[in-house]
């Protein structure tokens, strides 16, 4: 019940409330999508690479390039990462993947979709139409994993679309890991409801965005040095059959736990992050 009713701000910007799917469409068209995608995408490619130095260590940028651009037609993909700033999505991935790619996502899809917290993203109409034009999604918090909004996202993925998210749920001012919550196995369980395959799974850490974009700062700073790493594809073959229990809160959670050692083992590869608390 609190996760409908949570939609009445969603509504009043604009967003549909029957309909999740509806969630996926751009309000400015596919020109208006391509236009933002593609202008934010070269301003943090230029403030990622150029005003700051990026590091992609031991393969990463590799394989992120191959999980978005050559994986199984019809597979989903779900990347998940540490949460250091308010720029670590785009940011990251505007530097990392070729620029080409935002350009022409109305015509590939294969830009990944984000989730945002509505009182951040979606603050009226303007603002709310422009993260949809950038493909984000708005998540209400404390509303648990059942909404619209990742319902959408559920359905993009099992589509074969890529979806990122943050399974810490906020972000992480201390510079670690934080738990990760059940949202990311609820994605994966609500793909594959949906007949499709399980998603590959790519987790990533970065390290230094905390010192781009310092808490509180309304601008990026420049002269920063920011190291990503990759692991290697989670595997899910031994936890995905819990989906289809009565009750799949444990294979969420247990996707969750997965996850959040992946991003623990990689925290042990990269630079630590600057503590903000």
């Amino acid at each position: 019940r609190r996760s409908m009713d949570s939609l009445d701000g969603v509504v009043e910007t604009g967003l549909p409330r029957d309909d999740p799917t509806a969630f996926l469409e751009s309000p400015w068209g596919d020109a208006g999508r391509a236009a933002v995608l593609a202008a934010v995408a070269a301003a943090c490619k230029l403030g990622l690479t150029v005003a700051n130095t990026l590091a992609a260590r031991g393969g990463a940028r590799e394989r992120l390039v191959d999980a978005v651009t050559s994986r199984e037609p019809g597979r989903g993909l779900v990347t998940v990462s540490n949460h250091t700033s308010t720029l670590d999505d785009p940011a990251l991935f505007a530097a990392l993947l070729p620029l080409s790619l935002f350009a022409t996502d109305p015509l590939t899809g294969r830009v990944r979709w984000s989730l945002c917290a509505r009182e951040v993203c979606f603050k009226g109409r303007v603002l709310a139409d422009f993260f949809r034009a950038g493909k984000t999604l708005p998540v209400e918090r404390g509303a648990g994993p059942a909404q619209p909004s990742t319902a959408a996202a559920g359905a993009a993925l099992a589509a074969g679309g890529w979806v990122h998210m943050f399974p810490e749920g906020r972000i992480g001012y201390g510079g670690g890991v934080l738990p990760a919550r059940w949202g990311v196995g609820a994605l994966v369980c609500d793909c594959v409801a949906r007949g499709a395959p399980a998603p590959l799974l790519l987790p990533l850490f970065h390290s230094g965005m905390g010192d781009v974009m310092p808490r509180g700062a309304r601008v990026p700073r420049v002269g920063k040095r920011v190291t990503v790493v990759a692991g290697k594809e989670v595997g899910l073959a031994d936890l995905v059959p819990g989906c289809a229990a009565r009750d799949p809160r444990p294979a969420w959670a247990a996707i969750a736990a997965r996850v959040e050692a992946a991003l623990v083992e990689l925290e042990a590869e990269a630079p630590p992050n600057a503590d903000q608390r």
